[in-house]
Order: structure tokens, then sequence, then C-alpha cells
């Protein structure tokens, strides 16, 4: 049984840990709810991982403690329990001790960079910078009537969408106005509230540009004439410098538009939903392998599990122990999902991992040692909630280890399969088939060789019966192979009409024709 300690220790890491990676607390508004918590998860597993490694074998943090400073450990914590100081060298005293410091930086910073941090915020200000710009009839009329309280002249409002001097004015008016009304929306409220010296600065910027935009509006009206080319001259240079201070509120008003999407909206379709009900023209181009996908297959593989072990059970599994097999569909469902984010998502961002003229095989074999390392843990974690004990989880997965070979090989098949391009002789219904065929036979063969393994390391009672072995192995990986590697290639034209059914549902309540692109080819 666990005890008191490791339990208390494992919540105090997870805890800071996943406090520490949200340093500084801009990092979850600069990415995708899936990417952010998707690296976070991986930096609490990682955290829990060297957790149970140091109380495992603690003479391992002896040495840490002895590079450490002098008065590093105060008398009372030499009196804890080995669990509770290795969960105090992971948390408070971990910038202390370099060796650790070091590697929880190196292991920071990567997982941020998969999880795109800073970058997605940054591209998608990049994308309403340039994109178009609409305002509603309703808001030009409200926006119409507060310029002309303050004193401007009507022939200065302009709703052209251009980057004229004008029309960048405009934007920058509407866009604020847009902001207020954030401040009582239900979903911004808490950004706003979190982001308020921002946005109040914002709001100073533009509010002292008010009376240089109006004075300049009114030399360009006055004096832009061909008799006084020396005041023209002047007047220009006024006109540029007080709209590159426009260029920069406008840019700060991306960037706090970019990070309140990113923030509260979770999900690639709730993003999509906001921006539309906002009133923005979007078209958009989901993820290779989006949520939606992987939530998909993880549902059908613990379906087709839950009913091999509920029809295809041997006698000797009585009496049946529901809370067992659904842990376990879980915990299969679990490592095939993984397994195919390890073949898939690296493909974006490491340049070795996509095909040029040879087919990358290094990644193939990255990928699949990726999935058995991710895998590793969620094994012996869902066996930990079976045997509620640690240690017991791990003395049984060192005889059923050999399963992970079917992580390796769903990882480096599908990363290899969606490599494939259709061609005329082998069009996308015939290759999809003849994938998903492939995948299938691999999984079969892969179940023979786990079985032979697991006789050798397993008592034979705990090896399944090779036959349910390879029918369960076939279906998945059928499917698996049928599905994935056609979603991956074709995501990129989700609108075969160039996203003109996006672009007609009218114009933009924030006035941006947008194109939210996640294409990574083109990013």
């Amino acid at each position: 049984m666990l005890s008191i300690d490791v339990l208390l220790g494992a919540t105090f890491v997870v805890v800071y840990a996943a406090d520490r990676f949200n340093i500084p607390p801009l990092d979850r508004s600069s990415t995708t709810a899936i990417r952010y918590y998707s690296a976070a998860l991986f930096y609490c597993v990682f955290g829990l991982a060297l957790y149970a490694i140091l109380i495992q074998w603690p003479h391992l943090f002896t040495p840490l403690l002895q590079h450490g400073t002098q008065d590093t450990l105060s008398s009372w914590t030499r009196d804890l329990s080995s669990p509770l100081l290795v969960a105090l060298l992971l948390t408070t005293l971990l910038p202390k001790f370099p060796a650790l410091a070091g590697i929880d930086e190196w292991i920071t910073k990567q997982l941020r960079y998969l999880a795109a941090i800073p970058y997605e915020v940054r591209r998608l200000s990049a994308e309403l910078r340039k994109s178009d710009f609409h305002t509603p009839d309703e808001l030009r009329e409200k926006i119409t009537a507060q310029l002309i309280d303050e004193g401007f002249d009507p022939a200065d409002i302009v709703f052209d969408g251009s980057r004229t001097f004008q029309s960048l004015w405009i934007k920058s008016s509407v866009l604020m106005e847009h902001l207020a009304a954030w401040e009582s929306h239900p979903k911004f409220t808490r950004f706003v509230g979190s982001f308020a010296n921002e946005l109040s600065e914002l709001k100073r910027e533009h509010r002292q540009l008010t009376p240089r935009v109006k004075k300049c509006l009114k030399l360009r009206r006055d004096l832009f004439s061909d008799a006084i080319k020396k005041v023209s001259d002047a007047v220009s240079e006024y006109q540029k410098d007080v709209q590159e201070q426009i260029e920069h509120v406008l840019e700060g008003i991306y960037h706090f538009i970019s990070r309140g999407v990113l923030r509260c909206e979770l999900t690639h379709s709730a993003r999509c939903e906001q921006l539309t009900e906002l009133g923005f023209t979007v078209q958009l181009v989901p993820l290779r392998l989006t949520v939606n996908h992987l939530l998909a297959l993880f549902l059908g593989i613990n379906m087709v599990m839950l009913f091999c072990f509920l029809v295809l059970r041997r006698g000797d599994l009585n009496p049946f122990n529901f809370t067992q097999v659904f842990v376990k569909c879980f915990m299969i469902a679990s490592l095939y999902t993984v397994a195919l984010c390890c073949a898939i998502y690296p493909k974006a961002k490491w340049k070795f991992a996509q095909s040029s003229n040879f087919r990358p095989v290094a990644f193939y074999l990255v990928a699949g040692i990726l999935a058995v390392s991710a895998g590793v843990p969620i094994n012996v974690g869902f066996r930990s909630l079976i045997t509620q004990d640690l240690a017991a989880a791990w003395a049984e997965f060192t005889t059923v280890y050999p399963w992970m070979l079917m992580s390796f090989t769903t990882a480096f098949g599908i990363a290899l399969l969606s490599d494939n391009k259709p061609t005329v002789t082998c069009p996308r219904s015939r290759l999809r088939w003849f994938e998903g065929g492939i995948q299938a036979v691999v999984g079969m063969i892969t179940a023979w060789l786990v079985h032979e393994w697991l006789l050798t390391t397993a008592a034979p009672e705990r090896v399944p019966d090779l036959a349910i072995m390879m029918l369960i192995a076939s279906i998945i990986s059928f499917a698996i192979g049928f599905f994935v590697p056609t979603w991956y290639r074709e995501a990129p034209s989700q609108f075969p009409d160039g996203g003109k059914t996006c672009a007609n549902q009218g114009p933009s309540r924030f006035g941006f024709s947008y194109l939210m692109n996640f294409d990574d080819q083109n990013r």
C-alpha cells in the first residue's frame, strides 16, 4: 500500500510542477488550451517520474544533497521521511541544486517549444494584423456619433477597411469598443481582470492619441495643397509619426485579442464558434489530428476492448471484476492514443521528421521509442490504480512489459503510413483500405510476437489466448490505419471551396476577415 508520506509528497510535486510550468503566467494565454495543458501534463508526469525514481532509489539523491549549499537543509528537514525529503528537493529547494535545476530548465524549454509558447499568440496577432476589416452598420453609427462628439469631422470618419491613416484610427476605435465590452462578457471577464494593467495601458495610449489624430486630420484638410508645398510636407511628416503610434496601439490590441481568444476558449471548435459569434469571417483549417479525432479513437478502442473483455473472456476470469476491466480498457486506449500523438505531432516541429526525397526512417524509430517511453508511466500508473500499490504495479509491469511492443509498432507504422501520397493508380479510397490492411497485418504479427515473449516473462495463466490477442490487435490496428493517416493528410483541404462556406457567414463584429491556418506547412 502507498504510504501517506508518498501520496502527500506526490501531491506537492504535482502542485508545484503545475504552478512552476505557468511561470510567467502569460504562458497559458500564449497558446491553445490543448497544447498548454498537454505540455503541463507531461511536465507533471516528468516530475512524478523523477519523484518515483528518487524514492525508489534514495541513494541517488545523496550526491545532490552533497553538492547543495551548506545551509540548504535546515535541521528539521533531516527528520523528514525519504518521500517528503524528495518532495522538498523537487519543489521549494529545486533552484538550489544546479544539477536538477538544469534538467528541469531544459525539460521546460522543450515542452514550451512543443506547446508553441509564445509562438501561437504571435502567429495569431500577425494574422489579425494582415486580415481584412469590416464594421457592422449598428457599430458604425455608434462609433461615428462618439467621434463627432469628440470633435472629429464626419468626412474624416472612414470605414473602408484600408490601411489609410483614417481607416487605421477607425479600426483602433472600433476594437477598443469591443475590448470595453469584454469587461462584462461572461467568458472574458476573468481574463480582462487578469490583464487589467495591459488593458488600462491600451486605453491610455488610445486616449492620448485622440487629440493628435484630430489635429492631424484638421491640418490635412486645411493645409494639404500644392500652393503651400513646404507646409504640406510638414503635415505629411506629422501624419507619419501619428500613424506609427496608431499602428503601435493596434499591435497591442491585436496581441490582447489573441491572448483573450486563446485563454478563454479551450478547444479548436470552441474558438471557431466564439469568433463566429463575435462576427469574425472565420475560415478554419484544423490541426492535422484534432482532439475530436483522438477522442473518437479513444472511445472506439474502449468499446472494442470492453466488448472483447465481456464476450471473449475465458471462463477462468470469473468472478468478473468490472472495475479492473474498465481500468484496463482505459489503459489500453490511452497507450494507443499516446502512440498516435508520438507519431503525428512531432512531424510539425522536427525537420528530420518530415518527408522529403527519402522517408525519415530515423523519425519512425524515434516515434516508436517515444511511444514506449510515454507508455511505461501510463502502464504502471493504471496498474497502480488496480493494485493500490506502486511497488506491486511496477513488479507486475516487469512481467508484462512485452506489451509495449504494440506501442512501438503502432507509432512506427502510423508515422510511416502518414507520409504516403495518393496516386492515380492508388487513389484516396483505395489507399486508406490498403493502409488499414497493412496496419492490421502489422498488429497481428506484433500480437504474435508479444504472445511468444509473454510466455517467457509471465506465468502461462496470465497470458491471453493467442487467437483473441491477434483478433483484437487486427481490429484496432485496422481502424487506426484506415482513419489516422487519411485524417493527417486531408486536414489542410477541410474546405474544398476555399473557405467560401465560412466566409459567407457575414461581416465581422470585430471586423476581421480572419484565416486561422493550422496547416503546419504554411506556418
